[in-house]
């Protein structure tokens, strides 16, 4: 942002001109011009995919104001486990120019396990530590970050066998709680 301010009088218009008086000759004016580096608001915000209730992650953005910004994002009955948290987001003001990082940490008490992918609008490109720079086209409609988590899975493989069987002898084996769930 771009301010001019004069002294003795002088009030300088939108585009910075003004008229100069007689009273003005003898003193002369100065005027000062400010330039104020532009901030961008930089939002981070999680998406779970099959998530496990009451898994957690606690969200960061540094390199802004307030520095760090934090967010925690619980997994619970209410949300389900696919659900974007759009209430317990982290934000902070970045000024053009400057390095902000995201990132989150997910407790070692969580019960899932997670793929993460980082992916940001308005044409922010993370790094593989989840920094970036803020340029000034991001200043008017500020950079939202999602970190999405997917639940990894596993394949369970039940087998029997027999040891000194009987022909005909039969055996019913199931798997419960997975997908597909029989």
């Amino acid at each position: 942002d771009i301010t001019v301010a004069c002294d003795n009088g002088a009030d300088p218009n939108a585009d910075g001109s003004f008229t100069v008086t007689a009273a003005m000759v003898a003193t002369g004016v100065t005027c000062t011009i400010t330039n104020t580096r532009q901030r961008a608001t930089v939002v981070l915000q999680k998406h779970w995919n099959n998530a496990a209730t009451g898994d957690t992650a606690d969200l960061t953005i540094t390199g802004g104001t307030p520095d760090p910004a934090t967010a925690t994002s619980t997994v619970s009955g209410d949300t389900g486990a696919t659900f974007t948290d759009t209430t317990n987001q982290a934000a902070t003001a970045v000024r053009t120019g400057d390095t902000v990082t995201v990132a989150e940490d997910l407790p070692g008490a969580n019960t899932g396990s997670y793929d993460t992918t980082v992916a940001c609008d308005n044409g922010a490109r993370p790094d593989a530590d989840g920094s970036f720079t803020v340029t000034a086209a991001m200043v008017a409609t500020g950079v939202t970050c999602t970190i999405t988590n997917t639940r990894q899975q596993a394949t369970v493989r039940l087998q029997k066998h027999w040891n000194n069987a009987d022909t005909g002898d039969a055996a019913d084996l199931a798997i419960t709680g997975g997908i597909p769930d029989p």
